[in-house]
């Protein structure tokens, strides 16, 4: 692991001290909405990117409105929110967006077609 992404990623521990989220509560949105947050599994550990804290607040609120699981997945996917792909191969585990991909293969169609 580089510095760079130790710094873009923090323990359950702080990422509950941040959102006043109890940890066993992070750890179910993690895995109720983790098409909406990035984050990795480090063994039993998870990590938490510091861009998905204000999106685990979020969540949190619509619960505290009432709403399901579909119903706040619903919500995050009407705001438009890109979704994050896990892809795990034996060489290396990380997470891609879709709309990352996505315009990646427009920009090299759209080169390919303006040659």
């Amino acid at each position: 692991m580089n510095n760079s992404e130790s710094v873009n990623f923090i323990g359950v521990p702080e990422a509950s001290e941040y959102t006043n989220i109890p940890p066993e509560t992070l750890k179910r949105y993690l895995i109720n909405h983790e098409q909406f947050l990035n984050f990795k599994k480090e063994g039993r550990r998870y990590k938490i990117s510091i861009e998905s804290l204000d999106l685990l607040k979020k969540i949190r609120e619509l619960y505290s409105e009432g709403l399901l699981k579909e119903d706040v997945n619903d919500n995050l996917a009407s705001d438009g929110l890109p979704i994050t792909i896990t892809v795990k191969n034996q060489e290396e585990k990380g997470s891609i967006s879709i709309n990352d991909e996505l315009s990646e293969i427009k920009r090299c169609y759209n080169n390919k077609n303006n040659r």
